[in-house]
């Protein structure tokens, strides 16, 4: 009997053929298939030891081995690997279990019986599927709208485990349905990427966004193109983003909340909002798709007496901010002449400065004046003393230099009243 073997970098697989004579010719005739997936460690073994392992592998059908002598042919040279007196490990191990059955190993010249062989290690290497690495992924379903009250966009993420979070856009500039789905798909993109998702594909049912940034359609329209290779770029933060186009059946919860957002309603609890101010890219200037209202800064005024306090204002967002909260306060329009300084990237908040009063001016009022604050009036009394007309000329005349030295001089003269009534206060009380 004879055994073929063939390998790959998977699979061993061995067939027993037995020869004989038929109507005056040799003939092979198949007995036995065997093949073997091989596991990730036997698939690290060298070419000619997985050659070998097949026979070892063969060694199983002991009753052909047995009963028949068997005839090992093989392009590797087995017998060498074998019969090595300095063979160790699975080799030498191998050996000793095939050496009571003594095969015979001669190298193959003629085809024969091995395409037998080859046809089972394709057909192994066919039917093995290496297992597939489960990667999650969150899904994303994002909407726009546009009604005569404005523009909305609603986005449902939800994560591998069925958890949803669900959001809404309100736009507060005028624009197509087109963009309005652009944002959509942006603000989820961006909310996806604060929270640490690494893989997310997208569902929406406008079929020029989706075509547009898969690569499939070209964006003509300079607004478009420039949306797309913004999500684009926001796309290459994931380790892997894809697009689908659904119906607009499969996107109903995203259609609702862009509803919710274009009509201007209130949002109902556990659904996230927000505004945005002006676009997510710079508009072209030769296209009216986007008109973004002129923007204006509201001064705020800071009382430095009371700085706990900040009156409301409204906030103006630049344009590559993407969302920003709603502001409380009405803008009201500024003069031209105040509108003219340079344009600025960032927000820069104007403030209108009002000086608080000197806490050396009531004291200043009270020396020369004798007035006092109404709290200090109804906590401390009418004044007792006042600067005469002396004093008040000299403060007024003097150099600082001898208004310094008049006031030391002075200090030291109460000093020395007062240490002499204090005196006088004690011994009439008789403590000395």
């Amino acid at each position: 009997m004879l055994l073929y073997i063939a390998a790959t970098n998977r699979v061993v697989s061995v067939v027993v053929v037995v020869e004989r004579e038929e109507e005056g010719k040799t003939e092979q005739r198949s007995v036995y298939y065997l093949s073997e997936v091989l596991s990730s460690s036997k698939q690290n073994y060298l070419h000619f030891q997985k050659m070998t392992y097949g026979v070892f592998m063969a060694a199983k059908l002991k009753h052909y081995f047995e009963e028949h002598p068997m005839k090992v042919v093989s392009e590797a040279p087995i017998s060498d690997i074998m019969g090595n007196k300095d063979a160790s490990g699975r080799i030498a191990k191998w050996a000793i279990q095939l050496s009571p059955y003594v095969p015979v190993y001669e190298r193959r010249d003629a085809i024969k019986s091995q395409a037998l062989a080859d046809f089972l290690v394709d057909w192994a290497e066919m039917q093995y599927k290496p297992p597939e690495q489960r990667l999650e992924y969150w899904k994303m379903h994002f909407d726009g709208s546009k009604l005569k009250e404005g523009l909305g966009a609603g986005v449902v993420l939800t994560s591998p485990k069925g958890d949803h979070l669900r959001y809404v856009l309100q736009m507060h500039f005028r624009a197509s349905n087109n963009v309005a789905e652009y944002e959509a798909l942006i603000h989820g993109l961006k909310v996806a990427k604060e929270i640490g998702v690494h893989r997310i594909i997208c569902y929406g049912d406008s079929d020029l966004v989706v075509q547009q940034c898969s690569g499939d359609w070209d964006a003509k329209d300079a607004n478009m193109a420039s949306y797309r290779f913004h999500v684009q770029k926001i796309a290459g933060f994931f380790e892997g983003c894809e697009f689908h186009h659904v119906p607009r059946a499969e996107n109903e919860a995203a259609d609702a909340l862009s509803k919710l957002g274009s009509s201007r309603q209130e949002i109902p609890p556990g659904i996230a909002l927000a505004h945005l101010r002006t676009p997510s890219i710079k508009p072209s200037p030769e296209l009216e798709s986007i008109f973004v209202p002129e923007s204006h800064v509201v001064p705020m005024e800071v009382d430095e007496g009371n700085p706990g306090t900040i009156p409301a204002h409204s906030r103006t967002t630049p344009a590559n901010s993407g969302t920003a909260p709603a502001s409380s306060g009405t803008a009201t329009p500024i003069p031209e002449e105040a509108m003219l300084v340079d344009s600025m990237d960032i927000d820069v908040p104007v403030f209108v400065v009002r000086e608080a009063p000197s806490w050396v001016k009531p004291i200043k009022e009270f020396l020369i004046n004798g007035t006092l604050s109404v709290d200090e009036k109804g906590s401390r009394g009418e004044p007792k003393h006042t600067l005469s007309s002396m004093e008040r000329c000299t403060r007024e005349v003097l150099p600082v230099s001898c208004k310094d030295a008049w006031s030391r001089k002075k200090e030291k003269k109460c000093s020395r009243r007062f240490t002499k009534e204090s005196v006088g206060t004690t011994l009439h009380q008789g403590r000395w």
